[in-house]
């Protein structure tokens, strides 16, 4: 085996999945290179602080961190939105709290309910927009000229039947 080939498969070496034959060879040359030697102490220092790092990051409590920070942020993001106000750190007595349209915010983004409600709101008053001022509908009375101009035979039919009292129908065809 030449060192092209042994470095190609050097990383499969390190991490064990080689199948038996393609390891001992591997192993072979590697007793008599020093150059793959060399490559693969980096290789498996580097595979060693991938696996330890890996560990540490699965211990940490990363995503409770990551989460912490969002919301230290959005703190911040409120408290400048409340200063632009005029309300400095907070609102002024007789106020409940930050601009209605923050607040309504806020409530639509805690509630997965309220979402859904506002987006149904929202694709409602699309639609009702598209049939008011889109495509337009044909008027009434595009729909009965035809009725009215048609050629047509009226008629009576009265039916007279045995303990009922007679009926008269009138019928148009």
């Amino acid at each position: 085996m030449n060192c092209a080939e042994s470095k190609e498969l050097l990383v499969a070496y390190v991490e064990g999945l080689l199948e038996e034959s393609q390891k001992q060879a591997v192993a072979e040359h590697l007793k008599d290179c020093s150059s793959c030697q060399a490559e693969l102490k980096e290789l498996t220092g580097l595979h060693d602080r991938l696996v330890t790092n890996g560990k540490a990051l699965a211990q940490s409590n990363l995503e409770k961190d990551v989460m912490n920070q969002v919301i230290r942020e959005q703190n911040v993001r409120l408290k400048t939105a409340a200063r632009t106000v005029g309300w400095g750190s907070a609102p002024p007595s007789g106020i409940g709290g930050p601009r209605p349209t923050l607040q309504i915010r806020r409530t639509i983004m805690k509630s997965p309910i309220t979402k859904l409600a506002a987006a149904t709101v929202i694709i409602i008053a699309v639609f009702i927009a598209f049939n008011e001022f889109g495509a337009s509908t044909p008027a009434f009375a595009d729909i009965v000229r035809p009725l009215l101009t048609a050629r047509t035979a009226t008629y009576k039919i009265t039916l007279n039947m045995e303990g009922v009292p007679p009926q008269t129908r009138d019928c148009m065809f």
